[in-house]
Parts: C-alpha cells; structure tokens; sequence
C-alpha cells in the first residue's frame, strides 16, 4: 500500500534510518526533513500491509522545471517484488505533467534497469557526482551518476 507521509509522520524518522542504512550515510534525519512542515522533503513509502513495514520509499523536491526523486530505495528483503515499480508508477500517476529527474551510480545496474523500465533515460553523466567512500559502488568509476529523466505526458501521449 502506498501512502504519502505527514511531514509529523513518526515514519519520517523510519525512512531516515533506513536512507543511513541502505546508502550508508550518517543520519540524515535533520538534514533532509528540517522539523517538518513546509521545509520537509515530500515522501511516500509502500508498506507491508500484513506487519506495518516499510518496504521502500521515494522522496523528492520541487525544482523550476521538474519533480526530483532525491531518495528512492526498496529495502532488500522486498526487492524484486515490484515495489519500486509501484512507487514510481505511484510518481508518474500524480506527477503526470512534469517531468521527473533523478540520480542513480552509474554502477547501481539493478536500479538503472529499473528507472528505463518505468520509462527513464539518461540525459547526462555526471562526473565525480557522489564523495568517496571506502567500500560500496560509490568509489572509482562509481562516484558518477546519470541524470535520467521521465516525461510521464509525453508517455501518455504516446499511447493515444
């Protein structure tokens, strides 16, 4: 079930720990959510609907010119199980008229396949995009990013 959070949602400080376990970045909890309200980051996560867990989340921001998934991750357990694609269905559905932009390593394989499925492409490769880190697909070649975009209007005009 997907829902999207009150910025007072308790789940909120959830999704942060979960951000700091996935990503492997301190708590990020103050960070990226401010004490809610207006300066808090939008979120909608998919939950368990059998034991209230939260099996992945989506959070983003408004730019000029588009929607942008700052955070997006299914946790691993839940992987595979068409979660992701229910969230950024969830992202296209609502968000039909602006595009949607992203990030994503240019090493994080699983999670490219997954945005080009939901109708992404990239648009650029950004150099040097995240800091090093001593282990994971953040080092070397790994610190580059694409940006891909989603132009959910122009998919749907496609269909017509």
């Amino acid at each position: 079930m997907i829902i999207q959070l009150d910025p007072n949602d308790d789940r909120y400080k959830r999704v942060a720990e979960l951000v700091s376990e996935i990503f492997g970045i301190p708590s990020c909890y103050d960070w990226m959510y401010g004490n809610g309200g207006d300066s808090a980051q939008k979120m909608i996560v998919d939950v368990d609907d059998n034991n209230g867990d939260i099996r992945g989340f989506c959070v983003w921001s408004f730019t000029f010119y588009s929607t942008h998934i700052m955070q997006f991750a299914t946790v691993e357990k839940y992987r595979r199980q068409g979660v992701g694609t229910r969230l950024l269905d969830w992202m296209k559905n609502v968000f039909f008229d602006t595009p949607l932009t992203l990030h994503v390593s240019v090493r994080n394989d699983d999670a490219i396949r997954l945005y080009k499925k939901a109708g992404f492409y990239s648009v650029d490769t950004l150099y040097n995009y995240y800091e090093d880190k001593k282990e994971g697909i953040y080092t070397g070649e790994g610190r580059n990013a694409y940006l891909m975009i989603c132009n959910p209007i122009a998919d749907i005009e496609d269909r017509l």
